[in-house]
């Protein structure tokens, strides 16, 4: 399930000349790793895994050049509650500092 949440986020940001950044649960690291090594297959040269125990399992956050995407469990969350209350997500004024590209409009 990992692997497919990555390779979905990484397939939904613009090509990146420098690689991305994949920030991951440190527990979802070692299982990632421990796919590609089981199918004898070496995980793609252009990620760099980086282990923050701050990030749900099952969730992650990915960087690159120019683009940033936050999968992480609790921001999938509020997507839904907020679909569901027919709310509109809005993008949030990220600085250089903050990853999390989207929150709440209204009252929260």
């Amino acid at each position: 399930l990992i692997e497919n949440l990555v390779n979905k986020a990484v397939a939904a940001l613009p090509i990146s000349n420098s690689g991305f950044d994949i920030f991951l649960n440190p527990a979802d690291v070692e299982v990632l790793r421990n796919v590609h090594a089981e199918r004898n297959e070496p995980l793609d040269p252009a990620w760099r895994l980086i282990e923050d125990a701050a990030i749900s399992r099952g969730g992650c956050r990915i960087n690159s050049d120019h683009s940033r995407i936050d999968e992480q469990l609790e921001t999938r969350i509020q997507h839904v509650v907020a679909e569901m209350l027919g709310e509109t997500m809005v993008p949030q004024q990220a600085g250089d500092d903050d990853v999390n590209g989207a929150g709440l409009s209204g009252d929260q």
